[in-house]
Parts: structure tokens; C-alpha cells; sequence
């Protein structure tokens, strides 16, 4: 199993210190690795930055929590 288990993110539903997942990758996370509340997961948002977070709340398909950690322009070119 991987260390780092890796979400999309809508930028547009972080905020404030806090996410929420799409139903599709709540669904994933839920259903498919029956994670619970108090799973750390990392979470991208296809602009550039990564998040680590903490689930906090799950309800159907609908997941949300805390942001730990910012990680800006992860993973871009260093040019």
C-alpha cells in the first residue's frame, strides 16, 4: 500500500484551511478504500500546489476536513 494516497481537488473548494472533495473522488475515497474520518490524504488541484489534509467529515458522498499543509509550485518545472 502507498504512503501517500492522492486526491483531485477543485481549487475552487479549498479554502480557508479547508477542502472538499468532488463526488467522484469522495466516492473513491469512501467506497473503494473505505477510508474513515482522521485519514491523512494529499490532495492536487491541477494548478500547481498540493496539500496534505486530514478527513474530517463524511457524509454519502460528500467529503471534507482540514488542510495541513501548503505545498506551492510542487512538482513544476524549476526553470
Amino acid at each position: 500500500m502507498p504512503d501517500k494516497i492522492y486526491f483531485f481537488v477543485d481549487p475552487g473548494k479549498v479554502s480557508d484551511n479547508k477542502f472538499s472533495l468532488n463526488e467522484q473522488e469522495s466516492h473513491h475515497l469512501t467506497k473503494v478504500l473505505r477510508k474513515p474520518i482522521g485519514t491523512n490524504i494529499w490532495l492536487i488541484d491541477g494548478i500547481g500546489s498540493v496539500y496534505s489534509g486530514t478527513v474530517q467529515n463524511i457524509q454519502n458522498d460528500a467529503v471534507s476536513g482540514q488542510i495541513l499543509k501548503v505545498f506551492p509550485k510542487y512538482g513544476e518545472n524549476k526553470k
